[in-house]
C-alpha cells in the first residue's frame, strides 16, 4: 500500500513530502495435486482424475483463494512415462488437454477433475497406463501456487487368451521315423475379433506319469512363442523338439505326458485353458523271431541241446513251449 506525509513550514505553508510504498508479504501458499491413483477398467471408456488444491499458511483457518487459479492438464503417454499407445494407429485413449479452474473463494481441499477418455479396444496387450501432467499455471502468483507430480493412470485390459495343446494325445508308429515329431499348440483369443498385441512365450515340459524311460526318446525343452500383432484370431505353433530313439528292443506302446510351464501372462490376461496337458504314444511295431539252429550229435550223447535264438531284446523277458516232431528217425 502507499502513504502520503505532509507538514507546514516556518511560515505557515504546508508542503507534501514523496509518498512511500510498502508491500504485504502473503504467509499463505497453494499447491495443486493429484489426489491418489487411478484404475479404470477398459470397458468404462472413461474415468475421471482428481485434482486438490491446498492452501497453508500462519493466518487462521479456512484458507481459501482470493484470485483465481487456473491449471492446464495434458492427458498423455509415453513421453512422461505412461505406457499406453495414442499413435493415431491403435490407440488406447484419446489424447487432450484440459483446463481445471479454481475460482474466487475458493478453500482448501477443494478438487476438480480431469477428464480421461479411454478406449475398449479389441488387443490383448496387459495393463497400461496413461501419465497425465500438470503443465501450466495460469498465474503462479510470485510463487505462491505450485503445481504437483504427475499422475498415473491405469488401464486394466478386459481382453483375454488362452493357451492349450491342439489335441489331448498325439503319437507316432514306430521308432524309425527320422523326423522329430510334433506337438501343436494353439493360443485362443476370448473372441474372433481379438487380436494379441504382444509376444506371449510359454514352456513345454516333460511331466510325470509317462511310461517311457529317458533312452526311448531325446526331448528338448522348447519354448514356444507367439507372435503379436499378426491380426484376430487364433495362433498355432508346433513344437517339433521329440525324437523317438529306435531301441531295436519288442516292448509295449510307451506314453511320454507334456505340459506347459512359465507362461507370459501378460498381467493375468492370458492364461493355461482346458487342454493343458499332453500324451504322447510311442507304438511299437518291433517283432522278434525266433529261429533254431541245425545240431548234430552221436547216438552214445545221449542227449541233445537245441537252442531257441532272438533276433531281437524283448523287454522283460518271455517264454516259448516247444514240441518235438519226427523226421527221419522213428
Amino acid at each position: 500500500y502507499g502513504t502520503a506525509l505532509s507538514a507546514g513550514n516556518a511560515d505557515g505553508d504546508a508542503s507534501t513530502n514523496t509518498g512511500t510504498t510498502h508491500d504485504i508479504l502473503d504467509n499463505e501458499a497453494g499447491v495443486v495435486t493429484f489426489v491418489g491413483g487411478t484404475t479404470v477398467d477398459e470397458a468404462a471408456t472413461s474415468t475421471d482424475v482428481t485434482t486438490q488444491l491446498t492452501i497453508t499458511g500462519s493466518g487462521p483457518d479456512p484458507f481459501a483463494l482470493a484470485p483465481a487459479v487456473t491449471v492446464t492438464a495434458d492427458v498423455s503417454f509415453v513421453a512422461m512415462g505412461g505406457t499406453a499407445n495414442d499413435s493415431g494407429i491403435r490407440d488406447d485413449f484419446d489424447l487432450t488437454t484440459q483446463t481445471v479452474t479454481f475460482d474466487p473463494g475458493t478453500a482448501t481441499g477443494t478438487t476438480r477433475d480431469v477428464f480421461v477418455s479411454v478406449i475398449d479396444d479389441t488387443f490383448v496387450e496387459g495393463n497400461e497406463t496413461i501419465s497425465v501432467h500438470l503443465s501450466t499455471l495460469g498465474d503462479s502468483y510470485d510463487g505462491r501456487v505450485t503445481l504437483g507430480g504427475d499422475e498415473f493412470v491405469t488401464i486394466t485390459d478386459n481382453d483375454t487368451a488362452t493357451v492349450s495343446f491342439l489335441t489331448p494325445t498325439s503319437s507316432t508308429t514306430g521308432e524309425t521315423n527320422p523326423a522329430p515329431d510334433t506337438i501343436r499348440v494353439r493360443l485362443t483369443p476370448d473372441s474372433p475379433a481379438t487380436e494379441l498385441e504382444n509376444d506371449v512365450t510359454v514352456d513345454i515340459v516333460v511331466a510325470m506319469g509317462g511310461t517311457a524311460a529317458g533312452t526311448d526318446y531325446t526331448f528338448m525343452p522348447a519354448t514356444l512363442t507367439f507372435t503379436g500383432g499378426g491380426g484376430p484370431g487364433h495362433i498355432t505353433e508346433d513344437a517339433t523338439f521329440l525324437t523317438i530313439a529306435d531301441d531295436e528292443i519288442v516292448e509295449g506302446d510307451e506314453t511320454i505326458n507334456f505340459e506347459m510351464a512359465n507362461l507370459a501372462t501378460l498381467d493375468g490376461q492370458v492364461s493355461i485353458g482346458p487342454g493343458s496337458a499332453h500324451t504322447f504314444t510311442i507304438e511299437n511295431t518291433d517283432i522278434a523271431t525266433l529261429s533254431i539252429a541245425d545240431v548234430v550229435v552221436n547216438e552214445s550223447d545221449g542227449t541233445a541241446e537245441v537252442v531257441v535264438v532272438s533276433d531281437k531284446e524283448v523287454q522283460g523277458g518271455f517264454s516259448v513251449d516247444y514240441v518235438t516232431a519226427d523226421g527221419t528217425t522213428e
